[in-house]
């Protein structure tokens, strides 16, 4: 299997505090991966080192095979968009759009044409049990159905990595396994 994420020593610091210390990892095509550990435990850290989002302070990340050390902040911004997906703790939904432009704002971003993203947003809407809700605004919706609304957006893209920091992945997993087979990547 082709290796997608690939770790030496990483290393990760604020301050005088090491939260992350030589970590070695490997995570290939199709692995389901889950970091468990005690609040506070460097987690998050830990996904925002490996997507790009934070630098890390020591060691080597490669992603795809390519070296995080020899990617500029545009290049880092075009990987991010193009291939990676995002769920955060908070979901980081837009207040002031709507769930459907919240979910379809990576493809508005990337230029997708107005027939595949509707075509997109139907599949997963209907997947993730959220047709309803798309015409609301995040303060109107459950903290489930923002957590869904989130889950769509970071995959509606088709990424080659999700990052998910709750354990959502494998609930997502079950409901969507051939959601995108037809859609490019």
């Amino acid at each position: 299997m082709e290796t997608v994420i690939e770790t030496k020593n990483v290393s990760k610091n604020y301050g005088s505090a090491a939260v992350l210390k030589n970590i070695d990892l490997v995570i290939r095509a199709g692995e389901l991966t889950a970091v468990m550990g005690p609040s506070g435990s460097g987690k998050s850290t830990l996904m925002n080192v490996l997507s790009t989002i934070d630098q890390l302070s020591g060691g080597e990340v490669w992603l795809e095979g390519k070296s995080l050390l020899d990617m500029n902040k545009k290049a880092l911004r075009q990987f991010r968009q193009e291939r990676m997906g995002f769920i955060f703790q908070d979901y980081n939904l837009q207040d002031a759009l709507t769930v459907k432009e919240n979910i379809l704002l990576p493809l508005s971003l990337r230029k997708f044409g107005t027939a595949e993203m509707e075509e997109r947003l139907t599949t997963i809407a209907q997947a993730l049990n959220i047709e309803g809700i798309m015409d609301k605004y995040p303060n109107e919706i459950s903290g489930g159905q923002k957590q869904r609304a989130a889950s769509a957006r970071a995959i509606i893209t088709n990424p080659a990595i999700a990052f998910a920091d709750e354990p959502t992945v494998r609930w997502i997993q079950d409901r969507l396994p051939n959601c995108w087979s037809s859609w490019p990547a």
